[in-house]
């Protein structure tokens, strides 16, 4: 019978199709006319651009087709005929891809019918109309992720990489500045302490204090006759006149895997003088094409708004970069005349404004669930970002390949929290009240770590809930999930498609286009009346950005998206939560209080992260299992030579700051974004060995720190990592295709 049911299908199809997509019954049926073809596969943003997620069967007539269930929004998609990737010729909406070919555009509208139009227009018109919701209410948690793994090598007490400054002006502070002009808007913003810790240690301390607030100026030499070599190196160039540049100055220009072509290529083309540099043959370049060079890297790394208008910082300072830069076109600026020196110190000196502002931004817009006080919810992370449930147990990353590895250092995990949170008081002021785990990296094994030091929830991907029990959990709720001890704390979970959306699949999109698809998704999950649910989005709050093609650092799609949820805010439709105001209630917002005794039970937490729903990222592979099997060896020694970490007491001794240094390191060897550029599953842009390079560091100061606090501890020699380095970055060529 079912056989038979099959049979009459494909001979219907025919009759069914125009050729172009068009809603059926079961969703949205796609047809190709390709008679000829072996093999067709349909491949667009529902199913992750995978063509072998996409076969198209063949109908009787030769066509082929496929029904998809899709929900209502903007969509792009490509038929992969023969191993040929094509647009859809029967349709004429298409969108221009990253490689200058078009892709096939549909629109689902709320009724399930299909249109083809412009994805531009349909972005208009969709902002500027309304669509029809169900009566009840959908709590909204988004969460906005800052993160940068530590580029310390303490053994020239300097950062190695230039991106938690670079980040700085570009994200870190707009990004929660934006949402100050949305009052009904609530969000989170994870800030992870060891970001935090090389703001303030490298920039805040050593440059801050040389920045003149009325000259708006560097006291240039004062800072490099103190600090020189001791913040990034890119400081340096910035405050050294060109012309004394050594060989090392040059190098770090050009030459370094991290150098002043560091940006992704979209970002970069909005500023033609600086992509003009990119394609000119080094050994053209004169002195003032250094100078311009060392200043783009900067100046192209502010935020937008810094170009285009005067911005009054919270510290009362005001960045306004408009007599810098101009924009001729539409997202498209140039300097108009070569930088000066001058100009370079300015630019450094705008750096500090921003940099200055970060943290009291955060804390003016702190959200206080005791007073229902502020917007913004700022939580935080284990110190370092390392994959805790492997730190304190590798076993339970059950992919490993290499052999038996077992890496089992519960009390590392606690002091990764412990440290945390410890901090984030001496920061904000107040007690943390939820983290964003690395990599939402969780097992049932370390929540009681988590709620030992007053965290109330966490958070991972619907990946590790749809494999954790009871089964059929969906991501509607948070959920109430218990520890080994039997304390229990709230779990929410990311809705991966609804992040991913954001963090790559708007890239190609107008922003007002991009806002009203991701509306119109959210708005498809709100309950029928008297009914309320919960969702939660989480990504990168910071490199998605400047892969935007189409809106310049996603300022369109995020104070669009912003405006939209602040109208069904009103409609009382679509209510923005931080996720404490979730659990523990905001009468004055009229949102009830969500206790964790309250919520549905995860009676068996599965292990993983929002990747995968496992742990594959970081181990597993030759290159990972090495790096675990030196991170065990050096974590032996370490405790051989000092015995169990024990924190700091008020007024230490010299020999035990000494050894709370090896300590430090060893923490700073845990974190996960070593193991995740380590193997083939990730490559950095400029190359992994940057990466290799800062893992080995921590771990060989480790033992410089031993045997200063007056141990006598061999060094091991701890040998490059990378199976294949000599292919593993390459410089400016690498740093030209995506920034870091």
């Amino acid at each position: 019978m079912r056989n038979l049911y099959v049979m009459l299908l494909i001979c219907l199809i025919p009759l069914l199709t125009s050729g172009q997509p068009e809603r059926v019954d079961s969703g949205i049926m796609f047809s190709y006319n390709a008679t000829q073809a072996e093999r067709v596969f349909l491949a667009g943003d529902f199913n992750n651009w995978d063509p072998q997620n996409g076969p198209m069967a063949r109908a009787q007539d030769g066509s082929w087709w496929k029904i998809m269930a899709l929900e209502p929004g903007h969509y792009q998609y490509r038929f992969v005929v023969d191993g040929m990737w094509t647009h859809d010729p029967e349709n004429p909406a298409t969108v221009t891809n990253n490689y200058g070919e078009p892709n096939s555009v549909l629109h689902v509208n709320q009724d399930g019918s299909v249109s083809f139009e412009a994805m531009e227009t349909a972005g208009e018109k969709a902002v500027e109309g309304d669509f029809t919701v169900g009566g009840g209410r959908l709590y909204l948690s988004i969460l906005w992720h800052q993160h940068q793994p530590n580029y310390s090598d303490a053994s020239q007490d300097r950062l190695v990489g230039p991106w938690v400054r670079t980040h700085a002006t570009k994200d870190y502070y707009d990004m929660t500045a934006m949402i100050a002009d949305y009052p009904d808007i609530h969000a989170a913003v994870n800030l992870t302490p060891v970001l935090l810790m090389q703001l303030e240690r490298y920039y805040l301390e050593r440059l801050g204090n040389y920045y003149d607030p009325h000259k708006n100026r560097i006291r240039a030499k004062e800072f490099l006759s103190k600090w020189r070599g001791k913040t990034d190196p890119w400081i340096d160039l910035m405050l050294t006149p060109t012309k004394k540049f050594t060989e090392e100055d040059n190098y770090y220009l050009f030459g370094d895997d991290w150098n002043c072509f560091g940006m992704s290529q979209v970002q970069m083309d909005r500023f033609p003088e600086y992509a003009a540099l990119r394609d000119k043959p080094l050994e053209d370049f004169t002195l003032q094409d250094k100078l311009d060079l060392k200043c783009w890297f900067y100046l192209a790394h502010f935020d937008p708004d810094f170009l285009r208008f005067a911005v009054e910082l919270v510290t009362g300072e005001t960045v306004d970069l408009r007599d810098m830069i101009t924009e001729d076109e539409p997202a498209l600026f140039t300097r108009g005349r070569p930088f000066t020196e001058d100009d370079a110190n300015r630019l450094v000196a705008e750096t500090v404004k921003v940099m200055q502002a970060i943290i009291p931004l955060h804390r003016q817009m702190l959200y206080n669930p005791e007073s229902y006080r502020g917007q913004i919810e700022v939580t935080s992370t284990p110190f370092y970002h390392p994959i805790l449930p492997l730190i304190a147990n590798s076993q339970v990353g059950q992919n490993i390949k290499g052999g038996p590895l077992s890496y089992v250092y519960p009390e590392d995990a606690a002091v990764q929290v412990q440290q945390a949170a410890q901090k984030y008081e001496d920061w904000f002021g107040q007690p943390v009240y939820g983290m964003w785990p690395g990599e939402g990296a969780v097992s049932q094994e370390v929540i009681p770590f988590y709620v030992r030091n007053g965290i109330q929830w966490i958070a991972s991907g619907d990946g590790v809930l749809e494999n954790s029990s009871p089964k059929r959990l969906t991501p509607y709720s948070p959920y109430q999930c218990k520890g080994p001890d039997g304390k229990s704390m709230a779990m929410f979970f990311r809705h991966t498609a609804l992040s991913d959306y954001i963090g790559f699949k708007y890239q190609a999109y107008q922003g007002k286009e991009a806002a009203a698809d991701l509306i119109q998704k959210i708005l498809s999950h709100v309950p029928e009346e008297g009914q309320e649910r919960h969702l939660t989005i989480i990504l990168d709050g910071e490199n998605a950005w400047e892969w935007y093609q189409q809106d310049v650092d996603a300022k369109v799609f995020l104070n669009t998206f912003y405006q939209k949820l602040s109208e069904y805010h009103h409609t009382g439709s679509i209510i923005t939560v931080t996720p404490s105001e979730y659990l523990l209630g905001n009468p004055d917002r009229g949102i009830p209080a969500h206790p964790v005794a309250a919520l549905p039970e995860i009676t068996r937490l599965h292990p993983g992260s929002w990747i995968y729903a496992d742990f594959s990222t970081w181990i597993g592979e030759e290159e990972e299992n090495m790096a675990w099997l030196w991170l065990k060896k050096v974590r032996e020694d370490l405790e051989l030579a000092a015995g169990a970490y024990q924190p700091l007491l008020p007024h230490p001794t010299l020999t035990q700051q000494i050894v709370e240094l090896a300590w430090q390191e060893m923490f700073s060897a845990e974190g996960s974004d070593w193991f995740w550029w380590y193997g083939e599953d990730q490559n950095a842009p400029g190359g992994d060995r940057r990466f290799d390079y800062l893992f080995r560091s921590h771990l060989k100061m480790v033992y410089h720190y031993l045997n200063e606090a007056g141990g006598d501890v061999r060094a091991p020699e701890i040998p490059v990592l990378l199976l294949h380095p000599e292919q593993d970055g390459s410089a400016r060529d690498a740093m030209k295709q995506q920034g870091e």
